[in-house]
């Protein structure tokens, strides 16, 4: 389905202007949309992580947590070949007041 890459797109879009109100609408819709059409499941995990990206910046650290977890999470129960390359940004690094996902 085009249009969870379209909304992934238009989120990224908005996040990079500064609009992260729009950033997150367009992102939620790629969000959902991603896991509704079949073979794109990547677009729902990369806008689930910029998700919790947005919430990071903002200083929702738990939110960002969350979203970050989901997306692990999901990316490992539905690649067939083990966790999904798309859940990767979600994996922990160094990001101050986060726990480590795991």
């Amino acid at each position: 389905m085009a249009r969870a890459a379209v909304s992934h797109d238009l989120g990224l879009s908005y996040r990079l202007v500064g609009d992260l109100p729009a950033a997150r609408r367009y992102l939620e819709e790629a969000e959902a949309l991603g896991q509704q059409a079949p073979g794109r499941l990547h677009v729902s995990l990369g806008a689930m992580c910029v998700l919790g990206d947005i919430h990071r910046v903002q200083g929702h650290l738990h939110q960002a947590e969350q979203k970050y977890r989901e997306a692990v999470r999901l990316g490992s129960e539905r690649g067939d070949d083990g966790p999904l390359p798309a859940a990767g940004p979600a994996l922990p690094g160094p990001i101050p007041g986060t726990l480590r996902v795991g």
